[in-house]
């Protein structure tokens, strides 16, 4: 599972080349460009569907997060049973995939981002003008690598999810047992807490990966106005 959220991490990791170029689109003498019937510049399109596309990395480490701040014991009065049986209803709604579910219906922004770039950016870029090489690494940012971290997203994605699922339906066997034996939701405690050390790699390459989206905006939003 790793080794599919480092393939989204890599796609973001070329988000450098419009670095690489915003001085020059910054003191540009050519006006960004507009979406069509829209007042709304292009590159404040794109950092818009830039946002839209961390949402799903904010997704994935919220759908962790809930896993993870699940807890259980015997429960002592009717309060803590009410307790038990939401975080029952938590971690069933964790074993029965709809998490693949939410962050798929997150995904397709990276067409979008492409579909910006070919229609009101990339004329932009070569009027501005910029050297070949820079319109040469622009060109694979917005259309080769939008294509490859589309796969990769749905990837990554179905890893994800599926992983949590299990580790999610593992835990809730133990809850089910402990009905007939307390000691099951030390089990159950103990999972959760291997599963997190796990994931901690994994949970730090995707708050990486929101960094380079995040450091991102502000650049875009000076280049909007």
């Amino acid at each position: 599972m790793l080794e599919e959220v480092d393939g989204l991490n890599y796609a973001l990791a070329d988000l450098s080349a419009i670095d690489a170029v915003m001085d020059k689109l910054l003191k540009s003498a050519q006006p960004a460009p507009t979406v069509q019937g829209q007042a709304t510049s292009a590159p404040a399109r794109l950092m818009s569907a830039i946002v839209e596309l961390g949402q799903i990395f904010k997704a994935m480490d919220h759908e962790f997060g809930t896993y993870f701040a699940l807890s259980f014991s015997p429960p002592a009065d009717d309060e803590e049973r009410d307790q038990l049986a939401k975080r029952k209803e938590t971690l069933h709604r964790l074993a029965t995939g709809e998490t693949k579910a939410r962050l798929k219906e997150m995904r397709g922004h990276c067409g979008m981002i492409k579909t910006i770039y070919l229609k009101y950016l990339e004329d932009w870029f070569k009027a501005i003008p910029l050297e070949k090489d820079e319109l040469d690494n622009l060109e694979r940012l917005f259309v080769h690598d939008m294509d490859e971290f589309d796969g990769d997203m749905i990837t990554a994605i179905a890893a994800i999810a599926d992983w949590l699922k299990e580790q999610a339906t593992t835990t809730l066997g133990y809850v089910d047992d402990a009905q007939r034996d307390d000691k099951k939701y030390d089990l159950a405690n103990y999972h959760i807490l291997q599963t997190q050390k796990t994931l901690l790699a994994a949970e730090q390459k995707i708050w990486d990966g929101l960094a380079t989206l995040n450091g991102l905006q502000p650049k875009l939003m000076d280049m909007a106005v």
